[in-house]
């Protein structure tokens, strides 16, 4: 049996991927959250379900190395959820985005390779393709930092779309304002995105650690899906006659999405999983330093530039 740590433990994926390895009662699990409230409900959930697995949880940021190496002792896997996610939010703050997305997922994967964790699999988005807004370029980074780690740890990063029903994502905003009367707010008639559930994507997860394979991952996650559509679907499921309102694109966000960009995908094992070939890896890595400077520095325009500048 098998020793994990999940930052990000508190979050919609986070907490699902805990309650999942709990149910199969892996040897111990370290709970790491940013959040007081997030730590004890995901704590409080896993507690009630019987296993014989040893649940930790650890209240802190991933930004931490000395931190982030005592939760990686003696662990087999890290599995790396944690993120801020929400475009505008990380529009209108870039620093916090790069501070946790990026320089959180650097020392996160330093902290297992210092404690000899066996694999590291970061949790990506298909907003890290072309990206256009700070949160996919900041994934993007995150995704290159990975790809370009040589060591005896199994570096894997999983890219997929938007999670129904995560925290933050639009359909429980949708009932809630159908729950109101109405009207649902939609971006743009045109906007599409690739969907799947929280227990798909956890299982996918699963499935792309259990390879054991350096790399990144897709999922097939069949065709995007028009948003307009989704949102009559729950209207119409909902029986209420409600308006859709079209308030226009917010800052960061894009009509579609891809799941890969500029090179072509490998069959693995899983039959809905594939490899991007050729990784993430990018020479404009070299930027790093300079990226992580400017955001510890303060300057947001400059650590901007240098974030959209190593991701075009």
């Amino acid at each position: 049996m098998a020793n994990y740590v999940v930052t990000g433990a508190g979050g919609s994926i986070g907490s699902q991927l805990c309650a999942k390895l709990v149910s199969q009662n892996v040897e111990g699990i370290v709970l790491v959250s940013l959040t007081e409230s997030g730590l004890y409900n995901v704590e409080r959930k896993l507690r009630a379900i019987r296993s014989k697995t040893k649940i930790t949880g650890v209240l802190g940021s991933v930004c931490d190395l000395d931190l982030m190496i005592d939760v990686c002792e003696g662990a087999d896997v890290v599995i790396h959820a944690a993120a801020h996610k929400h475009v505008p939010i990380c529009e209108a703050n870039p620093l916090a985005a790069i501070e946790n997305n990026v320089r959180g997922t650097i020392k996160a994967a330093q902290a297992a390779e210092i404690a000899r964790v066996g694999q590291f699999l970061l949790i990506s988005t298909d907003k890290a393709v072309h990206p256009k807004s700070v949160m996919g370029a900041t994934k993007r980074v995150a995704e290159m930092f990975v790809a370009g780690e040589i060591s005896d740890t199994i570096f894997t990063t999983v890219r997929f779309g938007n999670v129904l029903d995560s925290a933050g994502s639009v359909l429980p905003l949708w009932r809630e304002q159908i729950t109101k009367g109405g009207p649902i707010t939609l971006t743009d008639e045109r906007c599409e995105r690739y969907f799947m559930s929280i227990p798909q994507a956890c299982e996918l997860i699963l499935g792309a650690l259990r390879m054991r394979r350096p790399g990144t991952f897709v999922f097939d996650m069949g065709k995007p899906r028009k948003m307009v559509d989704l949102a009559k679907q729950l209207i119409h499921d909902s029986g209420k006659d409600c308006e859709i309102k079209i308030t226009g694109l917010r800052p960061g966000e894009k009509l579609t999405e891809e799941l890969y960009a500029d090179s072509d995908l490998d069959r693995t094992s899983h039959p809905e999983i594939f490899e991007v070939r050729g990784w993430a890896r990018s020479t404009q890595i070299v930027l790093l330093p300079d990226l992580l400077s400017a955001s510890k520095c303060n300057k947001p325009k400059l650590a901007v530039e240098l974030l959209m500048e190593m991701t075009c």
